[in-house]
């Protein structure tokens, strides 16, 4: 994806100023060398970038674009490698950073981001681009902005390969973008939110197949995590979500995101795009699912198609989570997102399951009505214009949602339950079980 394209798919979902990103925090440059001698590379030499070659050399091996000008890193070399803020000169390549060595070992990446400013309009945003590394630890930390800023984003497209099992702390400030390439390995992979310091959106654009793979946020704040392809899809190692939040929300309508097993604990999942403005791919699991009490799923958007049917598509006109194992929902809350005045009748499988469903979303039993939100398509916006009323239906394989008449006002007496912590249900006179928007 380019990056105009990705201006497009997450800078819209970013309100607020972007932070300052500092991927771990190591200082010092190469080793000094005589006068005219040729300085041989240094296992475990520290190169800190300038970015001072011309701009159409924006290469790694080029010593014009580290500090100190050192032999560049090599192949044979092991390095920390740091990306600070920089003074830009007109002409020079600056934050565009190409890695056109190979066969290189990284133990430490460091990078500072800063975001365009509002007095000058210049982008400084970091694009590590270029061959692949192998990496062994990453951390970030964020300095606060200054209100001139606009917002902050960066990017490591080039492909990582894990040297070992590691766990990168990542903090984004709020609104801030972070954009990551392929990463493989057969290691283990964590990538933890520091409290208070994750209210970022991390972008994998590529496919992450590692070893166990576990996103850990924080009861302060989490990064929202956003695949675009596979996550453990391929090799079918186990993904876990604890305290996080998850946008998954594919790239395009032929697109779709593979998870391996999934278990998502106290985290918010969120299908579909969040405006109701589709296409949205397909969401599906190699292998089971779970979800526990303290999590929360939210779907945008149910839309009957264009032109309308009852029978819409899955990935086309709504967004689904599906399993080739079994999916098990142990009371967490739902949230239902739909295009409005839709016909009685209409059905969207939510849930899909081979290996069969089981349990049921909090306070939402079998057979129980609800009324959706209203999301942001142009059949809300007309006046006088409501969401439509669901019924919800666990199947032996499925979980579905069919739009109903509205229930008649008469109806919604009797006692209460909890539709979630916040809403309320009603249970009529005649058994059915009616709930608020949901």
């Amino acid at each position: 994806m380019g990056t105009s394209d990705r201006s497009r798919s997450l800078r819209r979902k970013s309100t607020a100023i972007g932070a300052a990103l500092l991927i771990g925090g190591l200082t010092g440059v190469g080793p000094a060398t005589e006068a005219g001698a040729v300085p041989s590379p240094v296992v475990g030499s520290t190169y800190t970038w300038s970015g001072a070659a011309p701009k159409a050399d924006s290469g790694w091996s080029t010593s014009d674009n580290w500090q100190g000008d050192p032999t560049p890193p090599t192949s044979s070399s092991t390095d920390k490698l740091i990306f600070p803020l920089l003074e830009c000169v007109k002409k020079t390549t600056c934050y565009d950073s190409n890695n056109d060595v190979t066969g290189l070992t990284v133990t430490s990446l460091s990078m500072m981001l800063q975001g365009e400013t509002s007095n000058n309009g210049f982008k400084k945003e970091y694009n590590l681009t270029g061959n692949g590394i192998t990496l062994d630890g990453l951390s970030t930390r964020f300095k606060k902005p200054s209100q001139k800023q606009l917002g902050q984003f960066g990017a490591i497209t080039t492909p990582i390969t894990l040297g070992k099992a590691q766990t990168w702390s990542i903090g984004l400030l709020g609104g801030s973008n972070f954009y990551l390439g392929p990463i493989s390995g057969d290691d283990s992979l964590t990538v933890t939110s520091p409290i208070n310091d994750s209210e970022g959106f991390i972008e994998f654009e590529d496919d992450v197949e590692v070893g166990r793979l576990a996103f850990q946020g924080s009861t302060g704040g989490s990064n929202v995590i956003v695949p675009e392809v596979a996550v453990n899809g391929t090799d079918g190692k186990s993904v876990a979500f604890t305290d996080s939040s998850l946008f998954s929300d594919p790239y395009n309508a032929s697109s779709s995101i593979t998870y391996g097993p999934l278990t998502v604990t106290g985290s918010a999942f969120q299908l579909g795009d969040g405006g109701g403005f589709g296409p949205y791919g397909l969401n599906s699991v190699d292998g089971s699912a779970s979800f526990d009490s303290a999590s929360s799923i939210t779907y945008f958007s149910l839309e009957p198609g264009s032109p309308a049917t009852t029978d819409p598509t899955p990935g086309t006109d709504y967004p689904q989570l599906s399993a080739s194992g079994r999916v098990t929902l142990n009371s967490p809350s739902l949230s239902l997102n739909a295009g409005c005045d839709q016909t009685i009748g209409t059905t969207y499988t939510i849930v899909q399951a081979t290996g069969g469903v089981i349990g049921t979303f909090a306070g939402i039993p079998d057979g129980t009505i609800l009324q959706a939100n209203a999301d942001q398509e142009a059949s809300c916006t007309a006046t006088g214009a409501t969401a439509p009323y669901v019924e919800i239906d666990y199947q032996s394989d499925a979980v579905t949602a069919t739009v109903v008449a509205v229930p008649d006002s008469q109806n919604r007496t009797g006692s209460h339950q909890a539709v979630t912590s916040e809403r309320t249900a009603w249970v009529s006179s005649d058994g059915r079980n009616y709930g608020a928007s949901i």
